[in-house]
């Protein structure tokens, strides 16, 4: 299948696919080329002659890739176990843990899969923590190996953690206690405070509102830029500051100057416009058409009601229809008195 259609794929990612699943990474082209040359002869392969009768075959290389070519990493796995069961596994008991994400959080791992380190952290710092706190020895010291793993059975994105501890932990001496029995509600709330803690740490990178990140000096300052388009710019022909703007409005939204007629007092033309050229520019779809009819869309209301959100909502959920979808979904009108009272 990827021998025939991988290509095709390829040059279709970034139309069809990068919104959901994230920019194309380089490491999916090194990957999928050596699997596609896994076992193939023709990509190189090694003699092999019996020293007795001089019997000979020829054994194909491998792509040795992770994760992607189930051969491939059936025989690193094997490796894997031995290693761990031979050379790292101390001869005590073991137990697994599976610390699993929040689904709303789970999006965020997607697009930064450097915070998957992070996320294998807390969940060492929760074990660790745990059995340090029930055996009331903080100097433990607590045997962990984790797998991250990023799917779930169905292929979807669904980070989390495979952890196989010690059951105990090992004191300075050398001696090792055992955990006793005990319930599993403690440390699902020792890993949930430590998720928010990392939240906390992520929030904090949040700028104030209003407040500046990109800052521009010498040559690029704003007041050196703005002297040089003075200068650049005859005086004769400066149009007026209505005509940019119609200009603009009539190149960006054609459709925009009769839409924003009957927008209410608290939707502005400048926030109709600039609302739809940003998600014109992220996702590519044009909000203010109709994906019934492909006639044109405007914004009726802003809604911040709390009662009249709840109603709406709640119509839709009862439609099995999804209340975040946007505007390339297939529309749903909301209850009629929600939607008067919403305008």
């Amino acid at each position: 299948m990827l021998t025939d259609h991988f290509e095709r794929f390829r040059g279709r990612y970034e139309d069809d696919f990068e919104r959901e699943h994230g920019r194309w990474r380089g490491v999916v082209d090194a990957v999928v080329g050596r699997y596609l040359d896994c076992g193939v002869l023709e990509a190189g392969f090694v003699r092999v002659r019996c020293e007795d009768c001089r019997a000979e075959y020829l054994l194909a290389l491998s792509c040795k890739t992770r994760y992607f070519c189930p051969s491939c990493h059936a025989k690193r796995l094997a490796c894997w176990t031995q290693w761990l069961g031979e050379e790292l596994l101390a001869p005590v008991a073991h137990r697994q843990m599976v610390f699993v994400l929040p689904t709303r959080l789970r999006p965020y791992f997607q697009w930064r899969h450097k915070l998957l380190g992070d996320l294998a952290r807390i969940a060492a710092r929760t074990a660790t923590d745990f059995v340090s706190a029930t055996l009331n020895e903080p100097a433990l010291s607590v045997g962990i190996t984790l797998c991250i793993q990023t799917h779930g059975s169905l292929l979807n994105w669904q980070p989390h953690i495979h952890a196989l501890v010690t059951d105990g932990g090992f004191r300075p001496d050398g001696s090792f206690v055992r955990l006793p029995a005990h319930a599993t509600d403690a440390l699902t709330e020792a890993f949930r405070r430590h998720v928010l803690y990392f939240i906390a740490r992520l929030v904090a990178h949040i700028p104030d509102k209003g407040q500046v990140l990109q800052r521009y000096y010498g040559y690029y300052a704003n007041r050196a830029r703005g002297e040089r388009r003075k200068a650049a710019r005859a005086p004769e022909a400066e149009p007026a500051a209505a005509e940019i703007d119609a200009a603009t409005s009539r190149s960006l939204e054609p459709d925009l100057a009769e839409a924003a007629t009957v927008e209410p007092a608290n939707v502005s033309r400048a926030d109709a416009r600039r609302w739809a050229v940003l998600i014109r520019r992220i996702y590519e779809v044009d909000p203010l058409v109709c994906p019934k009819c492909g006639g044109t869309m405007r914004m009726i209301a802003l809604i911040q009601e709390p009662k009249v959100i709840d109603k709406i909502l709640k119509h839709l959920r009862t439609k099995g229809r999804d209340a975040r979808a946007g505007p390339w979904a297939t529309g749903l009108s909301p209850p009629a008195d929600a939607a008067a009272e919403a305008v």
